[in-house]
C-alpha cells in the first residue's frame, strides 16, 4: 500500500494536530510545542514556518521546522532545525518527500543553500541512529561541521577561568 502524502505550511490554530508526532519524538508539553508553533509561524512573509507532510485523511506522518537566515559562507540559507517522521513501514518515504518538499521550499525563495540540523542519534522515529544522515547524503547533502548544542540550566556555576 502506498502512502500518497502532501505537505502544508501548519497554522497556529492547527498545532495540537501535529502534537502527537512531537511529543513521541521529543517529550515536550503540549504547551511547549504551542508556543513553539506560535514563535514560529507568525512570519506571513515565509521567512519561517513549520512544514507538515500528511496523508490524504489529513493525518500528518512528518514536520520540519524551518527559519531563513543569511550564511556567512553560502548566503541566504534554509534552516531546517526540526525534521521528524513517522517512517513505520521501513524505507525513509515521508523524510525523503519532506526533505525534498522544504529543498523545493527554498528553491522557491530563491535561497541559496538549505542547512539540515540533525537530531541527537539522526532522529526519525523508526530509524537506526544513522538514517537521517545516511539520506541526507544519498540525496546529495553534504556534512560542512558539526553543529553541538550546550543546554543552559541558568543555575549559577562555578567559574571554570578561576581553576
Amino acid at each position: 500500500m502506498s502512502l500518497r502524502l502532501q505537505t502544508v505550511l501548519l497554522h497556529a490554530a492547527e498545532a495540537d494536530r501535529a502534537y502527537p508526532i512531537v511529543q513521541l519524538a521529543t517529550g515536550i508539553s503540549l504547551a511547549r510545542w504551542r508556543a513553539f508553533v506560535s514563535q514560529r509561524t507568525g512570519d506571513e512573509d515565509g521567512s519561517a514556518g513549520i512544514m507538515v507532510a500528511q496523508d490524504s485523511h489529513g493525518y500528518i506522518q512528518g514536520i520540519g521546522s524551518f527559519y531563513a537566515t543569511e550564511d556567512l559562507r553560502h548566503g541566504s540559507c534554509l534552516v531546517v532545525d526540526n525534521l521528524l517522521a513517522l517512517d513505520l513501514l521501513g524505507g525513509q518515504g515521508v523524510s525523503k518527500f519532506l526533505l525534498r518538499r522544504l529543498i523545493t521550499f527554498a528553491r522557491e525563495h530563491d535561497l541559496q543553500a538549505i542547512e539540515t540540523h540533525l537530531p541527537r542519534g539522526g532522529f526519525i522515529i523508526r530509524s537506526a541512529s544513522e538514517g537521517l544522515s545516511r539520506l541526507l547524503l544519498n540525496d546529495g547533502h553534504h556534512l560542512e561541521g558539526v553543529w553541538a548544542m550546550l543546554p543552559l540550566d541558568h543555575r549559577p556555576q562555578a567559574d571554570p577561568a578561576a581553576h
